[in-house]
């Protein structure tokens, strides 16, 4: 399941009113466009991020990868070097929700395949 798809599937089985917050509003298919708020920015902007969530009620990121290599990666100890600030980024996400008064599930797959 792609992202789009993971978002379809909760606006039409749950019935929420539900915002999206994406770079291009192009890439909605028109059925799910109509369907959603949409609100138009950047994840690197904290500010319009703030903005995006503010009085909702829940959040879902779908937030997928660049590229295939990250499947492959199982411990720190068989990822090259080079690859050690994405692993510690996504560490310190982890303890900014930990640390946080949210209530909170994470859900953290390294890779999602179309035939999944």
């Amino acid at each position: 399941m792609n992202e789009e798809d993971a978002l379809k599937l909760y606006v039409l089985l749950n019935k929420y009113d539900v915002t999206t917050f994406v770079r291009d509003p192009a890439r909605l298919p028109q059925e799910l466009s109509s369907k959603v708020t949409v609100k138009t920015g950047d994840v690197l902007d904290s500010k319009a991020v703030d903005e995006a969530v503010q009085d909702q009620d829940a959040v879902v990121i779908l937030l997928g990868t660049r590229n295939d290599l990250t499947f492959n990666f199982r411990e720190k100890s068989a990822v090259p070097e080079r690859f050690y600030p994405i692993l510690e980024d996504h560490e310190r996400m982890l303890e900014v929700l930990k640390a946080s008064d949210l209530e909170w599930v994470a859900v953290l797959p390294p890779h999602i395949t179309e035939s999944a």
